[in-house]
């Protein structure tokens, strides 16, 4: 794309569009800056901080209808939810991918759509998470799939959601960074 910070709409798309600091790009600039912040703290660089109690949620991007999102995290610093959203409404409505979390357990993975902040769960998984976590969630008229890595970890079904930009929530403690984000269309 013309734009190296947009999210992909192309389908010779193979992967996640890099978030890491351009060619010509100073230290000083974000990589984020078209990501936009609806609640929680602001991104700076690629690291996303998180505080107990105040989700960090943010979504980049126009919006889409079916898709593929994936992103890359690294989340060593992190405990608590981490959720690749997509179909993004507001903070309140949106479909994800979420996985769960804590020092000592493989984690737990949901796939599923929040509306008016309650939350409904197509499928259920476990994933273990050995240093970066990549994420990819399929959203195809009533079809949704998750992975973490290669493997499929939840399947399910569900009304089609109005098309929106994807992102990135988080609700626990630490800090999270952000290796890569993008959504390519799939018709």
């Amino acid at each position: 794309p013309a734009d190296a910070h947009a999210v992909r709409h192309d389908h010779d798309a193979h992967g996640a569009e890099p978030l890491g600091q351009d060619e010509g790009q100073t230290p000083t600039e974000s990589a984020f800056a078209d990501v936009r912040s609806l609640s929680g703290r602001a991104i700076e660089g690629d690291v996303l901080t998180v505080e107990q109690g105040r989700p960090s949620f943010v979504v980049r991007g126009e919006a889409v209808g079916d898709l593929e999102a994936s992103a890359r995290l690294d989340l060593s610093g992190f405990t608590g939810t981490a959720m690749l959203v997509h179909h993004v409404a507001d903070a309140q409505n949106y479909d994800f991918l979420a996985l769960d979390v804590s020092p000592s357990a493989p984690a737990q993975v949901r796939l599923g759509r929040a509306r008016s902040g309650q939350f409904t769960v197509f499928d259920r998984g476990e994933a273990a998470l050995d240093g970066e976590a990549d994420l990819r969630a399929y959203a195809v008229g009533t079809h949704f799939r998750g992975y973490v890595g290669a493997e499929q970890v939840a399947h399910g079904h569900g009304d089609p959601a109005p098309a929106g930009p994807v992102g990135l929530r988080f609700d626990g403690q630490g800090s999270v960074r952000v290796l890569a984000l993008s959504a390519t269309p799939v018709r």
